[in-house]
């Protein structure tokens, strides 16, 4: 059954296209200004649909039989879509995320397990920590601090 008969979309019609007729300059406006907005609809739009026709038959008529599939439908179209439609329609800029230099962290990591395993070896480690501890107690008991 239509929403509207279809007198009323040929009465609707005419008023528009008379509307257009005395007013040109508004009527190229409103094309002007709607094409952003079909954009818009159309960039949007494309995944939803195509999320939509994934689902079979029967679990689109579940899906919509049940009203809180459908509200849950819609908040998760709204917060998946509204940051996209906003930066398109210009009312905010979305900040590209800084790429992370994770090579220096993987390198400091990579490092630190190395020496780990080199000094907590189950078979030579102690002999090896005994000679870091040794290498570094010879650096440091050479110098003598003067007294003030």
């Amino acid at each position: 059954m239509p929403s509207v008969s279809p007198p009323s979309k040929g009465a609707l019609a005419l008023k528009t296209v008379k509307g257009a007729a005395m007013r040109p300059r508004a009527a190229r406006r409103s094309v002007k200004a709607a094409w952003p907005v079909a954009k818009l609809g159309v960039k949007v739009g494309k995944p939803f649909v195509k999320r939509r026709v994934r689902l079979t038959g029967e679990q689109f008529v579940e899906v919509g039989a049940n009203a809180i599939d459908v509200a849950t439908t819609a908040l998760t179209t709204l917060a998946v879509y509204a940051p996209v439609v906003a930066s398109e329609l210009g009312l905010v800029e979305l900040e590209t995320p800084k790429s992370r230099r994770t090579t220096p962290s993987l390198v400091a990591g990579v490092v630190i397990g190395a020496g780990a395993m080199y000094l907590l070896d189950p078979a030579a480690g102690e002999a090896r920590r005994k000679q870091v501890t040794g290498m570094v107690g010879k650096g440091s008991g050479d110098q003598q601090v003067p007294a003030p």
